[in-house]
């Protein structure tokens, strides 16, 4: 298979029957076990990072952010409106780590995009700006991957007000996808959280929480996620975290915790805690979500007592570690979760170009794509490797804060599940499970994540395909 330029280390491949050999569930198992034997043949390997050249392969060149199904990695488009070039969606087969086609948007879709989820059948790309000749909510058909399947939502026209703002990212909870506000050009930064119902794949006015009416520090936000009934706000210039009760989605239920730290870039939900990272202090924040008032603090800034001279893009977790993704180096860092180490690896050792980067993670691999550049490289890491002398390990040092913040602790009866599930669903599920009522959520495994986790040695007893566990 076609692997653009690659670090030396050896990949266990084998050939893939063609798409419409395979249905889109086995080809999905397929890949997953395949990457499961790559991982494991390549733990004795160095450097354990492989390089893929979609620029040369596919045309595409500037990202911001991707996402997967299981089979197939997407690159979110970002930056070539400029030379009114179409934006291009680009695939990438995550078994043979090879390109695997190209989504042209159609114009005046020309590539303002920033991050992008799949749900339902559709990957969705999320603007970044809305201005009149920019600035969709974008879907398209992941069996199809054509420009036929292409929807695209025009925002402003329906929630109107003159309302141009665009978004950072986006997450899921039920049937809809909540956009967390970011960027106006006519006013630099907004706090107006829309609420899109995916299945009608539509708007309304009533679809938007501004949160800058409570307090107008909650504006600009970097990341978000839903947990047990609520949505969760990081912030990018300011310092508080918001709150927002999902199913009210009124102001009368919006809520903040001071973090007392500015110039986040990103973050991530893991079991009961969520993650800020802070790019230009090099630190972590843990905040609780369900009591929503404390906080933990790690310095990435020390490794092995030596000042590191970094700063961070974007992070995300495996649900071992936190891995924090290098702006201007191309040192990777990442900590456990409990932030008792770091460890740090550097990507120039397969490609110097390997800086400002995003990714995500999916079973045993870390993806990063070059973001917001015109290098067009796709960095695959090996996750599984301990510490070696790859991952230069320290001890971590970290301090606990108590916040000042109005909150209502949530009620939450959790279940601890063995956190190698969550390799093994491809994080669909990360170490507890949440079940408390009507607001709370469940993990719907399939029959194809039965099988995943039947190859990794994995079973869950009394349960029913499809159910809610």
């Amino acid at each position: 298979a076609e692997r653009g330029s690659r670090s030396s280390s050896t990949l266990v491949s084998a050939p893939l029957p063609p798409p419409g050999v395979l249905s889109m569930a086995a080809r999905r198992n397929l890949a997953f076990l395949l990457v499961a034997a790559g991982a494991a043949a390549a733990r004795a390997l160095w450097p354990h990072v492989d390089v893929l050249d979609l620029k040369t392969l596919t045309g595409a060149k500037a990202f911001h952010g991707g996402f997967t199904d299981g089979t197939y990695g997407y690159t979110v488009p970002f930056g070539e409106s400029p030379q009114n070039t179409p934006a291009v969606v680009a695939r990438f087969d995550l078994a043979t780590f090879s390109a695997s086609g190209t989504l042209p948007l159609p114009s005046p879709l020309k590539g303002s995009f920033q991050n992008g989820f799949v749900a339902s059948g559709y990957g969705y790309l999320v603007p970044s700006e809305m201005e009149q000749a920019n600035g969709s909510f974008v879907r398209f058909s992941l069996a199809e991957f054509s420009t036929t399947s292409i929807s695209k939502l025009d925002i402003p026209l329906k929630v109107g007000n003159g309302f141009w703002g665009g978004f950072s990212h986006a997450f899921v909870d039920g049937d809809y996808a909540y956009l967390v506000p970011h960027y106006e050009r006519a006013i630099d930064h907004h706090g107006k959280v829309v609420r899109v119902d995916l299945a009608a794949f539509d708007v309304t006015p009533s679809d938007v929480l501004d949160l800058a009416t409570i307090d107008g520090q909650l504006v600009r936000f970097s990341h978000g996620f839903a947990y047990n009934g609520y949505g969760y706000l990081i912030p990018q210039r300011n310092s508080k975290v918001a709150r927002f009760h999902l199913g009210a989605f009124s102001v009368d239920f919006v809520e903040s915790l001071d973090l007392q730290a500015v110039g986040f870039e990103g973050g991530f939900m893991q079991g009961d805690y969520g993650f800020a990272l802070a790019a230009a202090s090099k630190k972590v924040y843990r905040f609780g979500l369900a009591e929503f008032s404390t906080y933990d603090v790690l310095n990435l800034g020390v490794v092995a007592g030596v000042a590191v001279a970094w700063n961070f893009k974007a992070a995300f977790t495996d649900g071992f570690y936190g891995y924090a993704l290098p702006e201007e180096s191309t040192l990777l860092a990442r900590f456990k979760l409990d932030f008792s180490t770091v460890d740090t690896l550097n990507l120039a050792d397969a490609n110097s170009n390997l800086r400002g980067l995003t990714g995500f993670a999916y079973g045993s691999y870390g993806y990063l794509l070059t973001a917001g550049t015109t290098q067009g490289l796709v960095a695959r890491v090996d996750l599984s490797m301990p510490p070696t002398s790859t991952f230069t390990s320290t001890t971590a040092t970290s301090s606990t804060s108590t916040a000042t913040s109005s909150t209502s602790t949530a009620t939450t009866t959790t279940r601890t599940m063995s956190t190698s599930i969550a390799r093994a669903t491809g994080g669909k599920a990360t170490g507890t499970s949440n079940h408390s009522g009507a607001g709370g959520q469940c993990i719907q495994l399939t029959k194809e994540d039965h099988l995943r986790l039947a190859a990794n040695g994995l079973r869950l007893g009394k349960s029913k395909l499809g159910g809610c566990r």
